[in-house]
């Protein structure tokens, strides 16, 4: 993919101009895109939730116990060797919710809060709320984008590529959208990560989430409907909206086949008072009445 233009299309406007002039971009959120029903997910059936909700329970408990690094240790946190090979004794006699409740109990006793697995499925869809996303293509001479996206031929587009080290390279950060019908959905299980932190007062609690390699996760963020198939778009993303350096080096400018002379000296103009070497081109009309991309 090293050497691969990207191409995003705009408006001729003040934030078209900051692209340049500031050498930053803005990644939105699903809200502001043009498809109702981005970044959702298909519905998580109950039954595998609260499986998988019982599976990191009991991992949970695992862990702490030992199992199965080495067997149950000799000390947990404050509790002597006698305490705690009587706390241990009793917790492996009680049912699953209690042993969760004593474990949780047992650490914050100990200023630590661990995370509550439930929390991660509440909280999945707030996490792709969340998710920056810059639309692209790589079809640069797609007339309904044109209209759609360059108001109606009257604006531009900027030329993105990809190479060695660049997040466009990355395909953590570069994913070619999936069109279908069908909303993502979990089949076996998922990436987490845990995150630490110190809280008031020295306490520490944890967190857990979604990793963003999760492949649901990243299903949920680069589907959409086969109606948007034309457009071939690839995304940009982060996991937060907001402003970002260049994804990849800008390597070109295409104007719209209804930009004014004047406005494509305009930007001409400020692309080398910025210090930005592009290559430069318009879209055209030919002879023979067909719509193409020539030198400018």
């Amino acid at each position: 993919m090293s050497g691969r233009i990207f191409y995003k299309f705009r408006e001729d406007s003040m934030y078209s101009e900051k692209i340049i002039v500031e050498k930053k971009i803005w990644l939105s959120t699903a809200d502001k895109l043009n498809d109702p029903l981005e970044c959702k997910t298909g519905r998580i059936p109950e039954k595998w939730k609260n499986d998988k909700i019982l599976e990191l329970e009991k991992g949970q408990i695992a862990g702490m116990l030992g199992v199965p690094l080495g067997g149950a240790p000799e000390t947990l946190f404050s509790l002597d060797p006698a305490r705690t090979k009587k706390w241990i004794k009793r917790l492996r006699k009680l049912p699953h919710d209690r042993q969760v409740k004593e474990m949780r109990s047992l650490y914050k006793d100990h200023g630590i809060e661990i995370s509550d697995p439930k929390n991660i499925f509440i909280k999945l869809q707030k996490q792709l709320s969340e998710v920056g996303i810059f639309s692209m293509t790589v079809k640069i001479d797609n007339q309904p984008m044109w209209s759609h996206y360059a108001n109606n031929h009257t604006g531009l587009a900027f030329g993105f590529r990809s190479s060695d080290g660049s997040k466009l390279s990355n395909e953590t950060h570069n994913i070619p959208v999936v069109y279908s019908d069908e909303k993502p959905t979990f089949g076996d299980g998922f990436l987490q990560r845990i995150n630490f932190y110190k809280g008031v007062g020295g306490r520490m609690y944890s967190e857990a989430d979604f990793s963003f390699n999760d492949p649901v996760v990243r299903s949920a963020i680069s589907t959409k409907p086969l109606a948007w198939k034309y457009e071939e778009e690839w995304r940009y993303v982060e996991e937060r909206a907001g402003l970002f350096e260049y994804p990849g080096e800008m390597a070109s400018v295409i104007f719209g086949l209804k930009m004014s002379k004047d406005r494509k000296n305009y930007y001409k103009r400020i692309l080398k008072d910025n210090g930005i070497k592009v290559d430069m081109f318009e879209a055209a009309i030919g002879e023979e009445g067909n719509f193409y991309i020539r030198d400018c």
